[in-house]
């Protein structure tokens, strides 16, 4: 279960970017984006590097995704927390500038 998790995390961290250029952005194939997010296949380490960095995802819930999820709402779950916490920070930027 915790492949289809890390999936719908990445997925849904992903929105409205195109798999293509997030998988460019991340450094790995569009093909193999695809396979980690709809067919629950264990990415690679460097994959994964590329994938939290592009994303500003968390360590802590991919490693919490990998060992405890049990289902692919755990991984929706987290990942709005995370588009949460950047909205909040980029509106907090904002702020500073006016």
């Amino acid at each position: 279960m915790g492949m289809e998790a890390l999936g719908t995390y990445f997925a849904t961290l992903r929105g409205t970017k195109s798999r293509a250029r997030l998988a460019a952005e991340a450094g790995i194939s569009e093909m193999s984006l695809l396979r980690i997010e709809t067919q629950n296949q264990e990415p690679k380490a460097d994959a994964l590097v590329g994938l939290v960095g592009a994303l500003k995802a968390r360590w802590k819930d991919v490693e919490y995704l990998l060992k405890h999820a049990k289902s692919a709402d755990e991984g929706q779950r987290l990942a709005e927390e995370v588009q949460a916490q950047i909205q909040e920070a980029e509106s907090e930027n904002a702020r500073r500038q006016v």
